[in-house]
């Protein structure tokens, strides 16, 4: 093309005049052009520079992490100072990074060749651990996206630390967990109801109270466990809550009633309680079945009508008082007719008012040592409204009455009864008398019986001893002149005053065994039947003689007594014994009856048992003197021993198989 001069004169013909505008228009347009790409490529460039440092200022002072990467070689070629930061690193350093220095678990698949024409591709965000220089790790959520740089393709990240984000979020999931918990454990039915009333959660107590499972109420509206007549008024309880949301609870004073799935209803109270949730407003809802509530109320109700009428229309008077101001806080109808008060009139009154002013101080004494515990006071003197006076017998315990510590006081009129003592107080004085004169009498008896004991003692015996003596004399001397008839009447007479000497001597013993005094101590029944036994045996050994004695058998008593009681008894088993091949005696403990006892034991001669209520008689024999020796009295003396030390004594026998006597001390 040829370059023509701008300021070049033009031709004078019309043809070639036209011709030359043309040709330097043309040039003119090619040089404007010319000169217009070069402008324009020198203003792209420039944009393209400006461009590309308002990108470098955005990417390195964007305040979340970004690098770019090398998605074949994993390379960070480039990162924000940020990204160096937040990981530990210098610049420096981090740009030495490879992609799994710092996340060996990020996805990183990348399809190298894709061309200029496509679109880049953005991949959706990812959470990821990604690791630190010091190897502490972190949560990131990173939003990963492919771009062309300089005609490399390359990927570029986002990461946002979100490990707080993730850690609050993992709290509030532990603690909506939690709540859960605490919600499904609960002893009473809990509701969870959003802004719209509809229910959010349901725990274990509420389908046991209500009879549905929680996928049927999961969603409904709270207005399916209320009965219809209720509904309104719920509503507007309700809102009036989440206008002022302050904990309360429903059923303070009125009905409430919930609907259980098979229609029934049952009493209920109701507590609410708000919660947020974001921006709504959520309310937990405490539901209790106070059924048996309700039923124990309806007992109690009846049991106070009941003790009411009891305490009204008991035949004894009763009254309730206050123990701090003693002041009658009630009073019954037998109180009013026994103290001629009206009901008005009592409790205007104090109870000191109705005892005699020398006994108000003993009142308050008394009042002072009074327990909770049911109490019987005793016998008061008590006045009525005339004056007249009257003994009662107090029982009372305390109770709380209308919210004021009081007690509940039964008085019994005991007026009769206290007459009928004295009475017989003074009838016993008068017997007192009489025994104190008896005992004077019984002295005199008493002193007359030991004289006569000792006229017994002294005076009888002489004549017995002179009988005894010269019959004796005439035996002795008179041998010769005697015949066998006169000697046979002299032994027969020395015997009856000997027998009539040993009756004396137990009749004596007898008599001191009822006077005498008992000392009490320790004394070894063993060792006294060892005595015995041995004695016997030194005065008249006996062949083929067995004796068995038991150790340590000991009792609490007069040792004087029980030798004599033993050796009447063991003296009895030696002598009805002595004609048996074989005698054998015992004396040991036995069981009788579920108690411990004595017994001493033969195998002679034994008796009936028909006459057994004579053994211990005096005098009373069940052998023949002409078969076994003996007075009578042996056996009496024994029992009185026996019963004296407070025991009892009895015998068990069988005709020539022995006898056994057992006693008690």
């Amino acid at each position: 093309m040829a370059v023509i001069s701008a300021y070049s004169s033009p031709p004078t013909d019309g043809s070639a005049q036209g011709q030359w505008l043309f040709t330097h228009l043309s040039n003119f347009a090619l040089m404007v052009f010319i000169v217009y790409v070069i402008a324009e490529r020198k203003v792209g460039a420039f944009r393209e520079r400006e461009a590309l440092e308002r990108y470098r200022q955005l990417f390195q002072n964007n305040p979340v992490p970004m690098w770019i990467y090398d998605p074949e070689t994993l390379q960070i070629f480039d990162a924000n100072r940020v990204a160096a930061d937040t990981y530990g690193y210098t610049a420096d350093e981090f740009l030495s990074l490879t992609l799994k220095d710092i996340c060996p678990d990020e996805p990183l698949q990348f399809t190298p060749g894709i061309s200029d024409t496509e679109v880049p591709h953005a991949y959706e965000p990812v959470l990821l651990k990604h690791r630190r220089k010091d190897g502490s790790l972190i949560d990131v959520e990173t939003n990963t996206d492919e771009l062309t740089l300089n005609g490399r393709r390359v990927k570029r990240v986002l990461a946002r630390d979100v490990t707080e984000r993730i850690r609050n979020e993992e709290a509030r999931r532990r603690s909506e967990e939690h709540f859960k918990r605490i919600i499904e454990h609960s002893s009473y039915g809990k509701l969870l109801i959003d802004g719209s009333g509809k229910i959010c959660l349901v725990n274990g107590e509420i389908e046991k109270q209500f009879g549905y499972n929680r996928n049927e109420l999961l969603g409904k509206d709270l207005g399916v466990l209320i009965p219809e007549r209720f509904r309104h008024n719920h509503s507007r309880f309700v809102q009036a809550f989440k206008e002022n949301p302050i904990p309360r609870s429903m059923g303070t004073g009125r009905e409430l009633f919930g609907l259980r799935k098979d229609q029934s209803e049952f009493p209920v109270e109701i507590g609410l309680n708000p919660l947020a949730s974001g921006q709504e407003m959520m309310i937990l809802a405490t539901i209790t079945d106070i059924t048996e509530r309700k039923q124990a109320e309806t007992e109690l109700r009846r049991s106070e009508e009941r003790y009411r009428e009891l305490f009204e229309n008991n035949p004894l008077p009763m009254w309730v008082y206050d123990t701090d101001a003693l002041v009658f806080l009630a009073v019954n109808d037998a109180a009013c007719r026994q103290y001629g008060y009206s009901s008005d009139e009592f409790l205007l009154m104090k109870i000191t008012q109705i005892r005699p002013e020398e006994e108000v101080s003993d009142l308050m004494e008394n009042l002072e040592k009074t327990d909770g515990s049911l109490q019987k006071s005793g016998d008061w003197r008590h006045r009525r409204k005339d004056g007249s006076e009257l003994y009662v017998e107090i029982t009372s315990h305390e109770l709380n009455f209308l919210g004021r510590k009081a007690r509940l006081v039964l008085a019994n009129d005991v007026t009769d009864r206290k007459n009928a003592e004295e009475a017989v107080r003074r009838v016993n004085e008068t017997l007192e008398g009489r025994v104190a004169e008896r005992t004077v009498e019984l002295e005199s008896v008493n002193r007359e019986l030991e004289a006569f004991a000792y006229s017994v003692s002294h005076d009888l015996r002489a004549p017995l001893r002179a009988m005894d003596g010269f019959s004796l004399a005439l035996i002795e001397d008179y041998d010769e002149n005697l015949d066998d008839t006169a000697k046979k009447f002299l032994n027969r007479i020395r015997t009856a005053s000997q027998q009539m000497s040993r009756l004396i001597d137990d009749l004596l013993s007898l008599s001191r065994v009822t006077r005498s005094e008992i000392r009490h101590t320790s004394v070894d029944l063993s060792a006294i039947a060892n005595e015995i036994v041995n004695r016997h045996l030194e005065l008249q050994p006996r062949d083929n003689f067995a004796f068995e004695i038991e150790d340590e058998v000991k009792v609490y008593g007069d040792e004087r007594l029980l030798r004599i009681a033993l050796e009447n008894l063991l003296g009895n088993a030696w002598k009805f014994s002595s004609k048996t091949e074989n005698p054998a005696v015992s004396f040991k403990r036995a069981s009788k009856n579920g108690e411990t006892v004595c017994c001493v034991k033969d195998n002679g001669a034994g008796f009936d048992m028909r006459y057994a209520d004579k053994l211990f008689g005096a005098f009373q024999r069940l052998h023949s003197t002409s078969e076994f020796e003996g007075t009578g009295i042996g056996l009496a003396t024994v029992q009185r021993i026996i019963t004296r030390h407070g025991g009892k004594i009895w015998a068990e026998s069988e005709v020539g198989k022995g006898a056994a006597f057992y006693f008690t001390i």
